[in-house]
């Protein structure tokens, strides 16, 4: 019975993290990040010793979603220097908070449940990895932020545009 309850808990956790943002940005301008987990990482997720960092991950990635709106141009936030930042910045995030490892887990999982075109996971892992490696080595999230920042714009990170 308390192992249902804990896969319960946390697969509620899970959904209503990942919907908040879609739901919150479709009415009201929000800056979100419109982030909605994969199978692939609500099984990875599930696992009850997953579910706080998973939980974590979310925030870090609604973060980094605001932090490349007020940072790049609209059009850059799919596919070009603000999406690569964003990519950058939730890593380097994870990385400080949750170690590199189970980083790379949560993004890796983002991207192997992805539906999208192949090109953009390419680009999304190697952004993510740049952010992991910002990550380790930054001292804060504010330098994480900047290095990231500094990255993008210098064209240090992927686009496709």
């Amino acid at each position: 019975m308390h192992f249902t309850t804990i896969l319960t808990t946390a697969f509620l956790a899970i959904i209503s993290g990942a919907l908040a943002a879609p739901l919150a940005q479709s009415g009201s301008g929000s800056s979100s990040s419109n982030y909605f987990p994969s199978v692939t990482e609500i099984g990875w997720c599930l696992i009850p010793w997953n579910v706080d960092d998973c939980v974590k991950a979310q925030g870090h990635a609604d973060i980094a979603a605001k932090a490349a709106q007020n940072l790049f141009p609209a059009n850059t936030l799919h596919n070009g220097k603000g999406d690569a930042f964003r990519h950058c910045y939730w890593n380097a995030r994870m990385t400080i908070d949750l170690g590199a490892d189970n980083a790379k887990s949560i993004g890796d999982n983002h991207e192997d449940g992805s539906d999208g075109p192949e090109e953009e996971k390419r680009m999304d892992r190697a952004n993510n990895a740049s952010g992991r490696n910002i990550g380790a080595s930054a001292g804060s999230y504010a330098s994480a932020q900047e290095a990231c920042r500094v990255a993008a714009v210098n064209g240090k990170l992927v686009t496709l545009k």
